[in-house]
């Protein structure tokens, strides 16, 4: 196969370059109908057909353009004759909206809309967004409740993790979730292998016997009043304290200390001297309490690990089962879901769209179309999940162009996998190039770039001798063809040490805001500000506003999320559904902030309180009347009519404005009382 991998810098052109590949495919006589164009985004995806029309209406009326010879220097044999580009030039017009260019997503959907979903009955479906699909968990985790069997494993989970928001409870389901195409990939390969008993090396009594022997010795010593350490002597006590006979039974009661604790003998603890030589011992304990580790560690494998697994297991089948019904009873999917379902089913046989890695005659049917020519688009934000589904498809291409920026991997969150696009040209085994020459950015950003990533590639050195990384990011700089200086200026918590030893008080909001207010005086056109948080932002764009600075925010926090608001929106939320799952996440915000112990007294006795909030019904369980006071303040909720006053009454009723008395939370209650108006 041949291949491009083409990494270019952020204005290097590579959207340009992209287009320019397209066209030579189609002037080298290829039909559009066998390219296949991938993208991340929508709006590449427009981008790249809108330039390939104009790019190709360009060489048509104008053979002398920089276009024109920027195709003929990359490709000096093409035929660029106004016959050839003509042809080409009316059937894309023509073909526009048949063009095979959309998103890795958009392309997967397709597949899936036309071969997947039917073998699975379903004829039409809506996609949604993570935030819409945090209702199907919502609603898995309710199954889960209210099956006993289903939420005693659940509570394995709950044991070890107090959270204040159910939020987070639910975040363990959709992780599962997100990842089970790892499971489903283990499956494909060799399965989950069902783990084996460990069988006892030396016997347990065996090792128990050495041990108390050694000890008896030991104590014989001392009877001889030799002087023993203080540690010997605190090892002898606490030994000889425990019937020989139980110990196999205060060993596996008490293993964690015994393997990583003061319960375990340690030999470098103990010096031996001239008036008591313990040399023998020493070895023999340090030798016996080694071998007890290991058998043990046996033991609790046995009979904590194995079963603790298997119920895991079992559990995490059981939601992809509840997590299946909901989604193919309701029809809502997301990209993950349909990515997920696809790859399930993509090489069986059945279905017959890949065989032996690569996509069959039916596959080329159904999309009309041989694939010869595959160009991918921001690769460095590829899963491996769509690299796999993607995978029969890439080894049937005659030709693979894939463009990608390392630096701007920031997908991570949603699989996209750094390595793979670094590593491409060994995967696939073609040639790599690097697109070097900024069109976009003045020569101090670019600069400022390149020492920033020239430092992080540092950490990505691969150790011959260890092997601890399996791959080196070789960081190519990047020059700007922009002749304008440009300004760069980085602000941080350090300066704001440096003030405090000359004695002035200045917050690095203040530093950045007096920074900018003094150097540039007005003329504030091209600057832009990037923070770590939009906290941070919000900040800063509040010290611009005082000292009328013009600016705009560019920040996807919705305002139910900021702290003081998020309480009055979970109150909102249970008086709208009143259902179990929107009390349990009022319950568990940050002004009411039930604990982990009293979470499962509320889900276990969920009807009573229920009874309670609702009808009036008295609290019977002892458990709960300690939290009679949490359910009355939610059950006067309840009972306000007129509803212009009930966020104030939320307001009032949990003393949020007490709790949250700072400017900005103050600033934030009034806005969102201002917009529940509207």
């Amino acid at each position: 196969m041949e291949g491009i991998i083409l990494k270019a810098s952020a204005g290097t052109g590579k959207t340009y370059r992209l287009s320019l590949e397209y066209l030579a495919t189609l002037l080298k006589g290829e039909s559009y109908k066998d390219i296949l164009v991938m993208t991340f985004t929508k709006k590449a995806t427009s981008e790249i057909q809108e330039r390939v029309i104009l790019f190709l209406e360009e060489i048509y009326k104008n053979p002398n353009s920089d276009l024109y010879k920027n195709l003929k220097e990359l490709y000096p044999n093409l035929d660029l004759s106004r016959e050839n580009i003509k042809n080409v030039y009316y059937e894309v017009l023509d073909n526009r909206d048949r063009l095979k260019i959309s998103t890795i997503d958009g392309f997967i959907n397709n597949i899936f809309k036309s071969v997947i979903a039917p073998f699975l009955n379903i004829y039409s479906y809506e996609i949604i967004d993570d935030r819409d699909n945090l209702e199907i968990f919502l609603k898995c985790f309710e199954k889960i409740v209210q099956d006993k069997n289903e939420f005693d494993k659940f509570k394995i989970f709950l044991q070890n993790r107090t959270e204040r928001s159910i939020e987070n409870y639910l975040n363990i389901l959709k992780k599962l979730v997100e990842n089970r195409w790892k499971m489903t990939l283990i499956n494909q390969s060799h399965g989950i292998k069902e783990k084996k008993e460990y069988k006892e090396s030396i016997s347990f009594e065996n090792i128990i016997g050495h041990l108390f022997t050694t000890f008896e010795k030991i104590k014989e010593k001392k009877k001889e009043e030799k002087i023993l350490s203080d540690y010997m002597s605190k090892s002898l006590k606490w030994i000889c304290s425990i019937d020989r006979d139980k110990y196999r039974e205060f060993a596996l009661e008490n293993w964690n200390e015994i393997l990583k604790g003061d319960k375990c003998f340690d030999g470098r603890r103990v010096k031996t001297t001239k008036k008591v030589d313990l040399d023998v011992e020493i070895d023999i304990l340090n030798t016996g309490f080694m071998e007890l580790k290991k058998e043990i560690s046996k033991e609790i494998f046995n009979r904590d690990i194995l079963s603790l697994e298997k119920e895991i297991l079992t559990f995490i089948e059981n939601l992809f089962l509840i997590y299946d019904n909901i989604k193919f009873s309701e029809k809502k999917f997301t990209h993950l879901d349909i990515s997920s379902y696809l790859f399930k089913y993509i090489e069986n046989e059945d279905v017959n769209l890949i065989k032996d890695g690569k996509i069959t005659e039916y596959f080329k049917e159904i999309f009309d179309s041989e694939f010869k020519i595959v160009f991918i688009d921001e690769f460095q934000d590829t899963s491996i999940l769509q690299w796999k589904i993607l995978s029969g498809l890439i080894n049937k291409c005659e030709k693979l162009i894939c463009v990608g920026d390392e630096k701007q991997s920031i997908y991570g969150w949603r699989g996209g996998e750094k390595a793979l696009f670094e590593n491409l040209h060994k995967i696939i085994d073609v040639k790599e190039e690097t697109m070097s020459i900024s069109y976009r950015s003045c020569r101090n950003i670019i600069e400022f770039t390149n020492i920033i990533f020239k430092n992080i590639s540092e950490d990505y050195k691969y150790d011959e001798e260890n092997k601890e990384l399996g791959y080196q990011w070789d960081f190519q700089e990047i020059t700007a063809k922009s002749e304008d200086e440009g300004y760069v200026e980085v602000v941080t918590e350090t300066i704001l040490e440096e003030e405090e030893e000359t004695g002035e008080e200045e917050s690095m909001v203040e530093t950045l805001v007096n920074s900018i207010e003094n150097r540039f005086r007005g003329k504030y056109s091209g600057i832009a500000i990037i923070a770590r948080s939009n906290l941070q932002l919000n900040q800063i764009a509040s010290e611009l506003g005082e000292r009328d600075i013009p600016y705009v925010v560019e920040s996807n926090a919705s305002i139910i999320f900021q702290r003081a608001v998020n309480p009055i929106y979970k109150c909102l939320k249970y008086i709208v559904n009143l259902d179990d799952l929107s009390l349990i996440e009022l319950l568990r915000c940050d002004i009411i902030k039930v604990n982990n112990y009293q979470l499962k007294n509320i889900l276990t006795n969920i009807d009573e309180i229920n009874a309670f909030i609702k009808n009036g019904e008295e609290l019977k369980s002892s458990k709960l009347i300690k939290m009679k006071l949490i359910f009355e303040k939610i059950k006067e909720l309840l009972k306000v009519e007129n509803q212009q006053n009930i966020l104030l009454n939320i307001v009032e009723l949990f003393n949020i404005s007490k709790i949250y008395s700072s400017k900005s939370d103050l600033k934030n209650i009034f806005h969102f009382l201002e917009l529940s108006k509207e």
